[in-house]
């Protein structure tokens, strides 16, 4: 009996180490990610509502914040060696979404749009470890001036049809009221294929919805098309490239 009483208090001491090291290593990031998020975005208060770590590869903390300001929810890639965040970015999209949200009116619903991401949170070649850098201050939040829009995501896509339809009703509306894009990314899931549909204003005008109804098809076919479409290997969409020359 005596002998397990000094187990026992041996296994609850042991267990208090281990907590209070847990704990001392969550403070740690915490005090760290509010310490560069203090001195990157003066006057700015944030709160962290939570992080993981990645320990399968980078053993990177990715820290999920809000900033009480603005309301904006971003994530920060904490590291040893670096520390990343998309605040800036994230801010920058959540501006623009409300704009072209209002431009589009009621083809907002109509063409089942579920949300518009102008930038990519990532920095070009970075492969999802470092976060876009943006100007706060030199950001032209014109929707008018746009040229590409990242990704406008689709939900609640029945068939090929559906797709061509809500395809060509964004692409329209957004050039009755003057935004012409030079590249511009859709993203829906067809059947059980997630379809990243790449293309421009001018193409999809000079297209009628029933040929992007036939493409659409075409995607969930095995037949081989050359370089019309491929399997991302990263995030194992079907990817549609579709230029006029």
């Amino acid at each position: 009996m005596k002998m397990a009483k000094i187990i026992t208090a041996i296994a609850l001491f042991l267990g208090l180490i281990l907590v209070g090291v847990a704990c001392s290593a969550s403070d740690k990031v915490e005090t760290q990610v509010y310490d560069y998020l203090d001195k990157k975005y003066d006057g700015l208060k944030f709160e962290i509502k939570g992080y993981t770590q990645d320990k399968s590869m980078s053993g990177r903390y990715e820290v999920e914040v809000l900033c009480k300001e603005t309301g904006v929810s971003f994530m920060v890639y904490h590291t040893p060696i670096m520390t990343t965040d998309s605040y800036a970015v994230a801010q920058a999209n959540a501006y623009m979404d409300d704009d072209l949200h209002e431009i589009l009116g009621a083809a907002w619903d109509l063409a089942n749009v579920e949300f518009i991401q102008w930038q990519d949170h990532f920095a070009e070649e970075s492969t999802g470890y470092k976060f876009r850098e943006v100007d706060m201050a030199g950001i032209p939040y014109n929707p008018y001036n746009l040229t590409e829009i990242y990704r406008v995501k689709l939900k609640d896509i029945k068939n090929p049809n559906d797709a061509a339809q809500c395809v060509d009703m964004v692409i329209t509306v957004l050039n009755t009221k003057g935004i012409s894009l030079e590249k511009i990314t859709f993203e829906f899931v067809l059947g059980e294929d997630t379809i990243l549909f790449t293309t421009d204003t001018d193409t999809v005008l000079g297209t009628t919805y029933d040929i992007l109804e036939i493409l659409f098809t075409r995607v969930n076919s095995n037949e081989d098309e050359g370089n019309l479409f491929y399997r991302n290997p990263d995030s194992k969409a079907k990817i549609i490239e579709y230029f006029k020359p």
